[in-house]
């Protein structure tokens, strides 16, 4: 009855349909105001300080999955890394203790522009896409009294995807897929120096999400198993989650640190269009089980000269278990036949990602070459957490190593940061495909480019 009804309707609608192969997939932007003493929604703390902040709507800009390895120009520089050493309010992103080692209240806005590669190729044809673009701006404020304590706040992406491609389905022809899932993080930390060697640090993390997607899938459970249709979501939500981080100087010149960041859970809610290929119904939807992973790192910062720091950090990343497989509850279909059919009124599916736990090295190095000059290099290396049998274009987070170099221009209170990263060009390839038959023997390939600048300014 199911499939009779999925016909019926096709038949019906087959003769007035139209496909619009240039629909754009970044439609949005997403815009956020934060003003100093007004609420950022009703209960996030009022110590955000970054006003007019805006996310524009973004392509591919992954480092690891969807997690980004690198916020602001210093620490992209070199590679990353940053577990036992801060040089900036950003440090505190990947290991809050690290706010012991500021000096003075301290003001840091930055920008960072990502420039994306990609190709999808099966055996029905290919597409390419070249310099997507993503503008990533952030800002933190640290604030530094007399006495053990550091406090600070920020506002930052700490993560996304994004995608905009055509695949040939041999089902609905060429149709186009597109992401566009964004991960806005507040940051509100503290640190405290126990003694002058020993420092321990605390965040509380509030996250928003939204993600936009568009692709082809193949239901692989409930009433519309092994059925294949076009798909459009679109979510939003919010989660919550913290971080933990020691740091201990064994000298002058050498360092240890730790951190620990929990997951983020995200009650997440919005619509979703199944298409075969035009709408066929929209579904209120709720996704029942997103999260971002937890994540460990430790690392250490040596300086062999006087001038010269060399770090390193490793990092582990759960993504087995943050995206194993995701929830999706469907009900209130638009379209009266589809509350019709039995089964279809309302439903759930688990969408089997089955991404894999990863780990990642980042080295750096710095050297300050005069008083008010800083250059920086760095190196990261780690494993794609995707699956090939669940590698589909709109979520191919697949880049595994990038090579970076950067500078700082210091002048009085006042410091500008330079930073540019290249991530290698990485292909994969997949014959087995749990999320829909167009995606079998096929191959994917991304390479990307990302420019960062920052301003900071002590007072």
């Amino acid at each position: 009855m199911l499939r009779r009804g999925l016909l019926a309707m096709t038949e019906e609608k087959s003769a007035r349909t139209v496909i619009a192969r240039n629909e754009s997939a970044s439609d949005a932007a997403i815009s956020i105001c934060v003003i100093c003493g007004q609420p950022f929604r009703s209960w996030l703390w009022r110590t955000l300080f970054i006003c007019g902040v805006t996310f524009s709507s973004c392509d591919v800009w992954a480092d690891n999955g969807i997690l980004r390895d690198g916020i602001g120009a210093r620490l992209i520089g070199r590679g990353g890394t940053t577990a036992a050493y801060g040089d900036g309010g950003s440090s505190a992103f990947f290991n809050p203790a690290l706010l012991d080692d500021l000096d003075s209240h301290r003001l840091e806005i930055g920008y960072d522009q990502l420039l994306g590669n990609t190709r999808f190729e099966n055996s029905l044809g290919s597409d390419s896409a070249k310099y997507q673009d993503a503008s990533l701006p952030w800002g933190t404020l640290v604030f530094n009294p007399p006495g053990r304590w550091t406090f600070s706040g920020a506002i930052y992406p700490v993560g996304g995807l994004g995608n905009d491609l055509d695949v040939v389905d041999p089902l609905f022809g060429r149709q186009r897929t597109s992401s566009n899932m964004v991960f806005i993080r507040g940051h509100l930390s503290a640190s405290f120096a126990v003694t002058e060697r020993f420092s321990l640090g605390a965040a509380v993390m509030p996250t928003y999400s939204s993600i936009k997607t568009r692709f082809p899938y193949t239901f692989s459970g409930g009433p519309l198993r092994g059925i294949s249709l076009l798909t459009r979501a679109d979510l939003d939500g919010w989660g919550i989650g913290y971080a933990l981080g020691a740091r201990y100087r064994l000298s002058d010149r050498f360092s240890i640190g730790a951190a620990y960041t929990s997951e983020t859970h995200f009650d997440m809610d919005g619509k979703m269009s199944l298409g075969a290929p035009f709408d066929i119904g929209k579904y209120d939807l709720e996704a029942k089980n997103m999260q971002l992973p937890r994540t460990l790192v430790i690392g250490f910062m040596g300086a062999p000269f006087e001038r010269v720091r060399v770090l390193g950090d490793v990092y582990w990343i759960n993504w087995g278990r943050s995206l194993d497989g995701l929830r999706l509850d469907f009900d209130n279909p638009t379209n009266p036949v589809l509350a019709a059919i039995p089964g279809l009124a309302d439903f759930n599916e688990r969408v089997p990602f089955k991404w894999r736990d990863t780990y990642q090295v980042r080295v750096g190095i710095e050297w300050d070459a005069t008083e008010r000059w800083t250059f920086r290099a760095g190196f990261t290396s780690g494993s794609d957490p995707i699956p090939s049998r669940t590698l589909i274009p709109p979520l191919a987070g697949l880049f595994e190593k990038a090579v970076s170099a950067g500078f700082t221009y210091r002048r009085t209170d006042w410091e500008i940061s330079s930073a540019i990263q290249y991530s290698l060009a990485n292909q994969k390839s997949t014959r087995e495909n749990l999320l829909g038959r167009v995606y079998e023997s096929s191959t994917n390939r991304l390479e990307a480019l990302l420019i960062s600048v920052e301003v900071a300014y002590k007072f």
